[in-house]
């Protein structure tokens, strides 16, 4: 008996004895000969994956209850979408629309109602580094061995888990000292006011910028809008995005320095063997990363806000991306 006759033979004797359970089934076939295993295994399989289409068989039996005659009905699917289903493809469309709306309408307010278009914009934001660089850890990889070469050390996805938090605040003056920690420590309110707030990002805002003419812009998040840390802004007389009127990561344009950071961090496939190997080679990246880019990143942000604020649209992030990168290889 061929495979797919044995499937349906399995399924035929299962259905006519459903009720006395699938060890009825299983050891029916044993008696046969077949492995216990493999009756489960075709049992189960047709009960997670029943034919979408309405006509009977052997294997759609498994997913439905038979009547009393032992007849099995079907329901044929049907491809018009429930009410709920397009109610809630309704609303799924018009929060996306509010959302971008409400984008819009916060990063007018940024430049015109708050009055920061000439402003020196300071951002900060934080992110997890891995072992390894993580772009295509799903990509199988294969090598050809020579007789005498040592094969290369086998890679553990974990190496592609994050282990060190690092926070960090930049703008058109340069780079802030850089707050390092392992990833599986608390980032609280306290640890951020203390450690970043206090100690790295006021000294770096007021030793290089006119108070007057500078605001920061953070993360929405809990932890940036604790009571505990504007208080402290404002008693050092920073001006902040407040949070409604912060337009969201969207704009935000943090994201094009992670991925400069990273690609001298990760440059020529390096990966580090343990945390502090990690931390000395971003703390390293750091110290000689050319600010040019850099600079011209933190410039570039009035320019993304009003982009935003007059077309409701932004250059798609690959754009921008590879004008970066472009732009950081010349200058180096």
């Amino acid at each position: 008996m061929d495979r797919e006759s044995f499937k349906k033979e399995v399924m035929r004797f299962y259905n006519r004895n459903k009720s006395r359970g699938k060890a009825f089934t299983v050891r029916h076939f044993e008696k046969q000969g077949e492995k216990e295993s493999s009756v489960l295994y075709i049992i189960k399989q047709a009960e997670l994956n029943p034919p979408q289409r309405g006509r009977r068989t052997p294997f759609a039996d498994a997913s439905n209850t038979p009547t009393t005659s032992g007849r099995v009905v079907k329901r044929t699917p049907t491809n018009k979408p429930s009410a709920t289903t397009l109610a809630q493809l309704e609303g799924y469309s018009n929060k996306g629309e509010k959302m971008l709306e409400t984008c819009r309408e916060r990063c007018d307010q940024c430049l015109s109602g708050s009055n920061f278009r000439d402003y020196d914009w300071v951002l900060e934001n934080r992110a997890g580094f891995s072992l390894m660089n993580n772009q295509g850890s799903h990509t199988q990889q294969y090598y050809i061995s020579f007789p005498g070469m040592r094969p290369p050390p086998p890679i553990s996805r974990s190496n592609y888990i994050p282990v060190l938090d690092v926070w960090i605040a930049f703008s058109n003056k340069g780079i802030s000292e850089p707050f390092i920690q392992p990833i599986k420590a608390k980032f609280d309110a306290n640890t951020y006011l203390e450690e970043c707030v206090k100690t790295k990002l006021v000294p770096f805002i007021t030793e290089n910028h006119d108070l007057e003419k500078t605001v920061l812009w953070s993360d929405g998040s809990g932890v940036y809008t604790n009571k505990k840390v504007l208080a402290h802004l404002e008693s050092e007389n920073i001006e902040y995005v407040d949070k409604d009127l912060n337009p969201g990561n969207r704009v935000k344009c943090f994201t094009y320095f992670w991925n400069l950071l990273r690609n001298n961090v990760y440059n020529d496939g390096w990966r580090a063997q343990n945390e502090q190997e990690l931390e000395n080679r971003i703390r390293h990246c750091l110290k000689h990363m050319n600010l040019d880019t850099v600079k011209q990143i933190a410039n570039d942000t009035p320019h993304r806000l009003s982009e935003m604020a007059l077309t409701g649209q932004i250059k798609e992030w690959s754009d921008n991306k590879q004008k970066y990168t472009e732009m950081y290889n010349q200058n180096i």
